[in-house]
């Protein structure tokens, strides 16, 4: 398994319920002027954008 794939794996595996936790925390620091979102490199599964797109690719999965 490549890391790409294995990435993609433990995000994945995030339970929904943290996932939304940990997407909610992300927003909330962002628009109370907390940190700038940034991409981590290399990027791991705690990282923003990975976080907020996993939030994305499980929504639209279930919307079809």
């Amino acid at each position: 398994m490549d890391k790409v794939e294995e990435l993609n794996r433990q995000l994945a595996e995030i339970p929904k319920d943290k996932l939304i936790e940990k997407c909610d925390a992300i927003l909330t620091d962002l628009c109370n002027g907390g940190k700038k979102f940034t991409m981590t490199v290399p990027p791991t599964r705690n990282s923003s954008d990975l976080l907020i797109a996993e939030l994305i690719r499980r929504y639209k999965e279930q919307s079809s």
